[in-house]
């Protein structure tokens, strides 16, 4: 999911209750970043996710997705957060991250 829709991966698709072959939020938020609340159903602890963010972002700010990503990790996430050069697009580097994920 880009921007919003990323935003519905952080706060929706984590909480399904079953587990998924990759989840990808890009330029996303929380729409609560500071309530303290499980972020993941636990059959999605091994689900692979690929956070993307652009680094020069000026619609959401990259610490958006950098405190996604803290929170998720701290809660045995298996995440990844990528930064990548650009705004608020969906970069290259992250579009071939992605791929080897659904490769692999």
């Amino acid at each position: 999911g880009f921007s919003q829709g990323a935003m519905v991966c952080l706060e929706f698709v984590l909480h399904l209750d079953h587990p998924l072959g990759g989840v990808f939020p890009i330029c996303g938020f929380l729409r609560h970043p500071d309530k303290e609340v499980d972020r993941l159903h636990p059959c999605q602890k091994h689900t692979p996710i690929l956070i993307g963010h652009g680094k020069d972002d000026d619609k959401v700010p990259v610490k958006a997705s950098e405190n996604a990503y803290r929170l998720l990790k701290d809660q045995g996430a298996n995440v990844e957060l990528l930064i990548y050069k650009g705004k608020h697009k969906i970069g290259i580097e992250c579009l071939r991250r992605i791929k080897k994920i659904i490769r692999d």
